[in-house]
C-alpha cells in the first residue's frame, strides 16, 4: 500500500496540513477527539510513523542552535528562606547541573519556592498555568507526596529527583545508584588495606536510598575476606543530637572500627570524643561535598542527576506526554570515589589491622 503524503490525509480529514502533521507527532494543541480522529483515518489510509525521520529531526534538533522552547519549574521547599545561596550544597549542584543542562536544550530553569505558596498543591498549578510552564522538577521529600495534594498533574510533564509515591504512581525520577556507592566505598576501602569496616547510619537516610546502604553492606558481610572485620550500627535519626552521638561515641569505643561510613552526626560524634581522623580512625563519607574537602569518599555527582532530571522532563515534552505514567523510568548515575585526607592507605596511619577474622554484626536501634 502506498504511503499516503500529509495533504492527501489532510484532505480526507478536510483539515490543513498543518494540524495532520502535529495530530500525527501527538501534539496537545490539537483536541483529542481531532487527535484520534486523524490518526484512524491516516492508519486506515497506510500511514505508519517512520522511526528514521525520528532520528533524522533529532539529529537536526542535537545539532542546531536551541532556540528557547519554555520554562521549567524547579520546585524548591527545603529551605526557610527563599534565597539561593541557602540551599544545601548538594542541591546548588543539582540545580546548576538541570540549569545548565536546560539551557543546551532550549530551556530555562526557573525556581519555585513552594513555602512561598504554603505548600499548596492547588496554587502551584494555578502558578504554573499562569506562566505557561509545562514541565516540572520536584525533589523526592519523604512529605512532598502529601503536600502535592490537588495538584492537576495531567496538566505537566513532571519528573522527581529521588522518587516519591503518589496515589496514581510513580513519576519518572533520577538518582544515583546508591548500592554501586557502598560497593564502590568497600572495594576502595579494603584497597586502601583496611580490614575493621564500621558503617554508621540513619534510618532517614538508607529509606531515601531504597534501603541499598545496609542491603548492600550486609551482603558483603557474608562474603567478607579473611581477617575481615565489619559491623554497622543503625541510627534512629539523621538529626544530630546530644542523645544521639552519645551513641554513637559508646559504639564506636566498644567496637573500634579502623575506618568508619558515616554521616554529619558520626563525624561530630568522633571530633567530640577526641580522636584524630585518620590517626584514630580513618573516615569515609558516602555524600561527599566540595566544601567538606577533608572526607574522602563518594561523590553522588547531583549535577549529573540535575541534568538527567531535565532530560526525563524534555523527552516527555517532546512526546508530549503528561500526568502519571502508567509506568515510571528511573534514570541513575554512577558515583566517582573521591580522595581525602580522612582516608589515607591503612599503613600510613600507624595502626594495625586486625588479625581477628570473626564475623562482627552489631545493629542497633
Amino acid at each position: 500500500m502506498k504511503v499516503p503524503t500529509c495533504r492527501e490525509i489532510a484532505e480526507a480529514c478536510r483539515v490543513n496540513t498543518s494540524t495532520v502533521s502535529r495530530a500525527l507527532s501527538g501534539s496537545h494543541l490539537i483536541p483529542k477527539d481531532t487527535r484520534q480522529r486523524i490518526l484512524s483515518i491516516a492508519q486506515c489510509m497506510g500511514w505508519n510513523p517512520n522511526p528514521f525521520a525520528s532520528v533524522y529531526m533529532a539529529h537536526l534538533r542535537a545539532t542546531k542552535q536551541p532556540a528557547y522552547r519554555a520554562n521549567l519549574a524547579y520546585v524548591i521547599s527545603k529551605t526557610e528562606k527563599n534565597r539561593y545561596e541557602d540551599l544545601p550544597e548538594y542541591q546548588r549542584a543539582h540545580f546548576k547541573g538541570a540549569e545548565q543542562r536546560a539551557a543546551s536544550l532550549g530551556h530555562r530553569l526557573e525556581p519555585i519556592w513552594y513555602r512561598e505558596l504554603e505548600f499548596h498543591g492547588a496554587r502551584l498549578t494555578k502558578l504554573l498555568k499562569n506562566r505557561g510552564i509545562p514541565g516540572v522538577i520536584f525533589h523526592g521529600e519523604p512529605q512532598l507526596a502529601e503536600s502535592l495534594r490537588g495538584f492537576e498533574w495531567d496538566a505537566f510533564s513532571s519528573v522527581v529527583w529521588g522518587g516519591i509515591n503518589l496515589p496514581g504512581g510513580a513519576l519518572h525520577h533520577a538518582t544515583c545508584h546508591h548500592l554501586h556507592v557502598m560497593r564502590l566505598a568497600l572495594q576502595k576501602i579494603r584497597v586502601l588495606g583496611y580490614r575493621r569496616i564500621a558503617l554508621i547510619l540513619s534510618e532517614d537516610q538508607d529509606r531515601l536510598a531504597d534501603y541499598s546502604f545496609f542491603s548492600c553492606f550486609h551482603g558483603e558481610e557474608k562474603v567478607q575476606a579473611r581477617g575481615e572485620r565489619l559491623c554497622s550500627f543503625r541510627l534512629p535519626s539523621w538529626e544530630s543530637t546530644p542523645a544521639l552521638r552519645k551513641k554513637i561515641r559508646r559504639w564506636i569505643e566498644l567496637h573500634r572500627p579502623e575506618v568508619i561510613m558515616g554521616e554529619r552526626a558520626v563525624w561530630e560524634a568522633i571530633q567530640e570524643m577526641g580522636w584524630k581522623v585518620p590517626g584514630d580512625v580513618a573516615y569515609v563519607s558516602l555524600f561527599w561535598s566540595s566544601v567538606w574537602p577533608q572526607a574522602g569518599g563518594v561523590d553522588q555527582c547531583p549535577e549529573v542527576i540535575g541534568a538527567n532530571t531535565v532530560d526525563l522532563v524534555a523527552t516527555q515534552l517532546l512526546n508530549n506526554e503528561r500526568g502519571i505514567p502508567a509506568t515510571s523510568k528511573l534514570l541513575v548515575n554512577e558515583g566517582r570515589w573521591r580522595d581525602g585526607p580522612s582516608i589515607p592507605p591503612a599503613k600510613e596511619t600507624g595502626r594495625k589491622n586486625t588479625k581477628n577474622g570473626r564475623l562482627l554484626r552489631c545493629i542497633e536501634s
